[in-house]
Parts: C-alpha cells; structure tokens; sequence
C-alpha cells in the first residue's frame, strides 16, 4: 500500500517528469521521497541506494529517445524502493519481509551504449549553443551571437599573437584526438603523472612518450586516454573578454567537425564556491556540482572517464574562501583532464600548481578588430565608417572601444540614437554612459530605476574617493551599505537586490567575486565607476543647498592630492577620467561648474596656468576640460610634457584661445607643421593679443626626421634639473630623456 501510495504520489511525480524532462520536477519529486522515507526511519545506506536508483531514471530518461528506457528504470525504482521498506519496517516492530534480489527488474541502461557519447553529443550540442552560444546586450537586452565577438590571445611562452579561429585552434591543439609529435604531454603512473614529449605515434592509436627526466626510460604504447596535454590559463583584466573567450571555445568546439573528440562544458568557478560555501563534498569539487547541479551528469561522467570531458573553469579568482581546495584540486586532478581556466592576475598563478598550464592573455581589440565588428554589427559601410569618425573625435572613447564588453555598449548607443539625431553632438562617453545606465537599471526587478541610479552614483562616489582620494576598485558589502545610508528610506534593500542581481549574473554593471570568504564588488569596467563619480560631482554642483565653491574645493583637493599641486592631477590618472566625464556632462548649458572647478584645480581665473612638463597627448583631454569657454588665462605654460599632434587637435577647439591670452608657451613639444598650423588659426580667430609665443624645440624646427623611429617617439625633453646626464634640446634626437610614466594611465 506504501508504495502504491508513492506510485500515484510523488514516484509518479517523478515518472511524468522524467519523461517530459521536467529536471527541476523530477529533483523535486526525489528530494520529497526520501524525505518521508526519512520519517519512516530509514538509514542513510538505504536512502542512497534510493537516491541513486531515482537519479539514474532522471539520467536514463533526459534524452525523449529513452522513453522505453525509463519505464523499465520505473520498475527497477519501485522494486528498489519496496526492498528499502522492507529492509526499514522491523524498526517500526514490523515483520521483517527480505524481497528476493531476482525480484528487481535489470534495467538497460543507456550510457552503457557504446555509441552513447557520440549519440548524446549530437543532442547536447543545441543546449550549448542554447546556453553558451550568445551574450546579452546589456542595453536592449537581446542576444548577439558569441561568435561575433572578437578576442585575441597572447601566447606569452612563444610571444605570439592569434586571434578568432587562430586563437581557438591554438588553444585546443593540446586536447585534439591525435597527439601531435614532440608535443609536450603528462602520462598517468601511479598516483603522479609523469611529464614528457612524444616521441613517436604508433599505427594503433597510442604514443611513445620520452620522459622530461634525462634518466627516464621511454613509455611505449600509452593509450590515449592516459596522455593529457598542457592545460590553458588564460589571464586578463576584469570584463577584458575572458568569459567570452571561455563561451567561444565551447562554441566553437561543438560547430567544428574537427573537434568532435571533445565534449566542452563551462562551469563558473563562484557558482561551486556558492553552492558548497558551508558545506564542502569530500568528492572533487567541480564533480561534486556536476553531479547535483546538472541532469547531465552520467553524461558527463563517461566524457571525463574516456579523457574526453573538456573542462572550462572560469573565473578562478572567484573562488573566495574555497581558493585553496580549488588550486590544490586543478593540480591533483583537474590538471589531467583536457582543461582551461580564466583568471584575472593572481600571485598564485605563478606557483606551482599551475606550473603545467601554457598561459595566454586576452588582448584588447585592434583597429582592424573595432572596424570589423563595426561593420559587421551596424550592416553598412558608411554607418560603421560614421560611427569610426566618431571615435577619432575622442581618443578616450577610442581607448573605451578596445573593451568588447564597452564596444557592445558604445555601438548599441550610437544605433539607439542613428547617425542623424547626432549631428549636433558628438558621441562623447558622457553620452555612452548615460544611456548604457539607464537601460541596464531600468532592467533591474524589485528597485525603482531612479533609486537604483542615485545608489549607483553613491556606491562610485564612496568607492573612488575612498582614503582621501586614492580611491579603489573592490569593494564590500560595508562601503555599499554606508553609501545607503546616505540616499534614504529603502536603499538598503535596494543594494541586496543589486547585489543579488550581480551574483546571479543579471547586472553587466557590476562584477562579483569572492575574497577570502566575503562578497566583494568592482564596477565592471573602471569607467562605469568614473563616469558615476562625475554625476556625483555635477549632482552635488546643481545642489541649491550646497556652495559651489566649497564643492569645488573639496573635488580640487581629492583629484590633486598627495602634492596638493595643479601638476598631481595630470601626473597621476584616477581623477582625470571623472574631470574629463564632468566636461562632458556640464556641456556649455553649465560651464559655470566647470570654471569652478577649473579654478579650485589650477588658480583664480586671469592668473597664470603652468602645467610645464605634465601634459602631453595622452592627458590633453583633461586639460581641454578644464578650459571652457568663458574662463580667461593670461599666461599659459604647457612646455616639455610631449604634447603632439593628437594633444593639440583635443586642445584647439571653439573657445580655446581667449582674447586675453597673452602669453603662450609650448616650446619642447611634439609639434609638427600641420599642428602648429591649426594652433595658429585658431589664435588668428580669436585675435588674441599674444606678447610672446614660444614654439621652440619642436618638430617643426627640427625638420625631418633624423634618425630611423624619431616620428614614433613620444616624450623628449631640453636639460632640465641639472642632470650631468641629461642633454641639451638640440642633441635630443640623439639622446632622449624619457621621464617617468608609471601612474599615468588616463
């Protein structure tokens, strides 16, 4: 009666699920019956032997094809089930009923097919593409196909460079079928694998492996399912393409007729460190969340045990407090599988357990990899070359574009607003972000789009003002909560939300990870912190409450600290990006904040501006910010910082040169003709009454090129501190002083 009640019950439950592949049903069903064979006194021996007779229905039945399957795997359960009662009633005082062992049904089980792999391959293909096969736009929300993204690797140990299908075939040429000759390799004796190359490739499949150790005596005939090859680590910065390296690898592997040996799959490091964060399995980790996370699993097995389980770990970093068992389990054991692991840098990259792994790096996109994304994404040669120019127009942007995550979003925003509603503007970052943002937001479930922007603006703005001004990139649960407590009422629950959301995966805004146990934050991308940072500071600006000259005096101190001076700020790159953001914003309709701040940072308006040796062409936009229209400087000093061409288009711009600048020094530049050209005209428009204009030391009054390289430099200088090593400007192009440029990295 018992089991007829389970059988109309829960046991049918699970029947019906099984054979419709309801997984999350039939795990349901599962869970409820050992619960009440539990109350019913069950031992934990006879529980798992019901366990694994209704995981092998859910298994047996995951394919439709494996209907007749499951019904024998039914009977098989109910025998299994009505033993386990009998074997548990005496301990109720009942008569003990043994049922004979010929009374359960032998069941045929799928995965013992010897085509099972290649069968079920075929079928697990449409779920990968279904589950790995896109990325979402962060924006619209729509899926772009992974493989139109481009990532390029360097192969660091042979200072090389692939990208798209070269970097795929590189990166599985360790794990094909046939092990290439005098490829690098690991056999399996013993308990240690044995480190060698291949030293010959027998007709029957297997391989004749010399050993690393001079005195090892050559392994003959090793099948191929004891040669691993070198594992990958493939390292970059935070949304740097590293999970979309690790999605276009699986994709990859199962479009492609060559690689049909391999069976990918893609485990996220911080789901296993969730999932097993209070209690860890004795088993592997990665095979412990395999089992119990996947229905997939007997599938999965059999890969792994054939060598042919393709294992991708992504995001080693975010391991947290299961850092160590991880490390020491991808040296134990994932090590001799197929395997590839992403990581941001970490010290114990470099130790020995990943001494084994070939290490790559992901690469930012080139020119020629933004054109063609370009072109390909907006379908138009004259829109793709449009949406180029405008890049040129900013070198910030441009540098935003080698991102492909904020490539995405910077072609999503200039298709939303078309080429012709910006005629009037151009596409500035402060554009970019906006729209990315509230879109993104907007997506968010349970916090109202405006409270989760206002959240979003504290949060940045505690982050990058943190110990006076230095700021960070991580953070934890504390910083965000305090910055809660600053927008009132409810943004508490709306940072649980956000953060729940980023743990999920459900919020491109910001990335999660784990650190020593705690949940700790970065904003995706450094310039979503930035350009928050900057609506802080013009929120704070168009606060009636609030005196414009103290705001502008507490931000000078912040971006020119430690030195306190004008130079600190181009000398040193975390402020300059939120200067420059602040520009954008304000826009001409409120450049009284940004004279404000001009004068906070680099002196009372009329006074003079000396900036010598500081700025050159890759801060020339910070300076152009903090020169709006409608500020005057009399005398203004930008000499011997390697300001070139590039640095001299951002500055000579509508309401660069005023009508009382009188003096204007840029002598031991980067000028060439045509810079000195446009510097020219523009103080001929302004009819500026210049006392004295001092060029001197620049390209223009060198000449050509002396040497083979001397256009490609970047800085020089003319004697300068007294140094008996330093040169004179006239022997420059000899002897370059080059100065220090660690920290400069706006």
């Amino acid at each position: 009666a018992l089991v007829g009640g389970f059988l109309g019950g829960p046991l049918g439950l699970l029947l019906g699920a099984s054979v419709g592949s309801n997984v999350g049903a039939a795990v349901g069903a599962r869970r409820e019956v050992e619960e009440r064979l539990r109350a019913l006194g069950v031992d934990a021996d006879v529980l798992k032997q019901v366990s694994d007779a209704s995981r092998d229905l859910d298994e047996a039945t995951e394919s439709r094809g494996y209907v007749a399957s499951a019904m024998e795997s039914a009977g098989a359960f109910a025998a299994t089930l009505a033993r386990a009662l009998a074997r548990a009633l005496p301990r109720r005082n009942q008569p003990a009923k043994d049922i004979p062992r010929d009374a359960l049904i032998p069941t045929a089980k799928p995965w013992d097919a010897p085509t099972f792999l290649d069968d079920e391959r075929k079928r697990y293909r449409g779920s990968a593409h279904r589950d790995h096969g896109t990325i979402v736009n962060p924006i619209t929300g729509e899926d772009l196909d992974v493989m139109d993204q481009c990532v390029g690797l360097h192969v660091e140990a042979r200072d090389k460079k692939f990208a798209d299908a070269a970097a795929f075939e590189d990166a599985l040429a360790a794990f094909s079928s046939q092990v290439a000759l005098g490829a690098r390799v690991f056999v399996r004796r013993g308990d240690r694998d044995r480190a060698g190359d291949v030293c010959r490739v027998n007709g029957d499949g297997t391989y004749d492996v010399k050993p690393a150790d001079e005195d090892g005596r050559t392994l003959r005939d090793v099948p191929r399912r004891d040669v691993a090859g070198e594992p990958l680590l493939v390292v970059g910065d935070p949304a740097g393409g590293k999970t979309t390296f690790a999605k276009q690898l699986l994709t990859w592997t199962m479009r492609s007729d060559t690689h049909t040996y391999l069976i990918p799959v893609l485990v996220r490091v911080c789901d296993v460190a969730r999932q097993f964060a209070d209690s860890p399995p004795a088993e592997p980790l990665v095979w412990a969340h395999l089992r119990t996370a996947s229905p997939r699993w007997r599938f999965y097995e059999k890969a792994r045990d054939a060598r042919r389980l393709l294992v991708l770990l992504d995001g080693f970093d975010e391991a947290g407090a299961l850092a160590e068992r991880f490390e020491a389990e991808i040296a134990e054991v994932y090590a001799s599988h197929p395997l590839v692991v992403t990581s941001r840098e970490m010290k114990c990259l470099k130790g020995p357990a990943f001494a084994r792994f070939r290490r790559v790096r992901v690469l930012q996109l080139d020119q020629a990899q933004i054109s063609q994304i370009a072109t390909k994404r907006l379908g138009d040669d004259a829109r793709a070359k449009t949406f180029l120019a405008q890049l040129k127009l900013n070198a910030a942007l441009q540098r935003m574009a080698k991102n492909p995550l904020l490539l995405s979003v910077t072609l999503t925003v200039f298709e939303t607003r078309g080429s012709s509603s910006l005629a009037g503007e151009t596409l500035n970052r402060g554009l970019v972000y906006a729209i990315a943002l509230d879109s993104m937001l907007t997506k968010l479930d349970g916090v109202a789009p405006d409270l989760a922007r206002r959240l979003a603006r504290e949060v940045a703005w505690a982050a990058h003002s943190k110990g006076d001004g230095a700021g960070t990139r991580d953070f934890g649960d504390d910083l965000a909560l305090d910055a809660a407590a600053r927008c009132g009422p409810g943004a508490a629950d709306a940072w649980r939300e956000i953060a729940d959301a980023a743990q999920r995966g459900r919020l491109p805004l910001l990335a999660w990870f784990t650190a020593r146990g705690d949940d700790r934050y970065r904003f995706a991308h450094l310039t979503f912190q930035e350009f928050l940072t900057a609506e802080r500071v013009l929120g704070d600006f168009d606060d009636a409450a609030a005196d414009a000259d103290d705001v502008a005096k507490r931000v000078a101190r912040l971006c020119t600290r430690p030195a306190g001076r004008p130079s600190a700020l181009f000398e040193r790159g975390w402020w300059q990006q939120v200067v420059q953001m602040f520009g954008d914003l304000a826009g001409p309709a409120k450049s009284r904040h940004v004279v404000k701040l001009a004068d906070a940072i680099l002196g009372e308006e009329g006074a003079e501006v000396d900036l010598a040796g500081c700025v050159g062409d890759r801060n020339a936009m910070t300076l152009a910010a903090l020169l709006p229209e409608g500020r005057d400087v009399v005398r203004f000093r930008a000499a011997d910082g390697g300001l070139g061409e590039a640095g001299c288009g951002a500055l000579v711009r509508p309401g660069f040169a005023r009508a009382c600048l009188r003096r204007l020094d840029l002598s031991g530049n980067l000028l060439d003709g045509a810079a000195t050209v446009a510097l020219c005209d523009a103080l001929t428009a302004a009819r500026c009454p210049l006392e004295a204009l001092d060029l001197a030391a620049n390209r223009l009054c060198v000449g050509p090129g002396k040497r083979p390289g001397f256009e490609t430099e970047t800085f020089h200088s003319r004697k300068r501190g007294g140094s008996a090593t330093s040169k004179l400007y006239l022997d420059y192009m000899y002897a370059a002083w080059v100065p220090d440029l660690s920290g400069v990295d706006a």
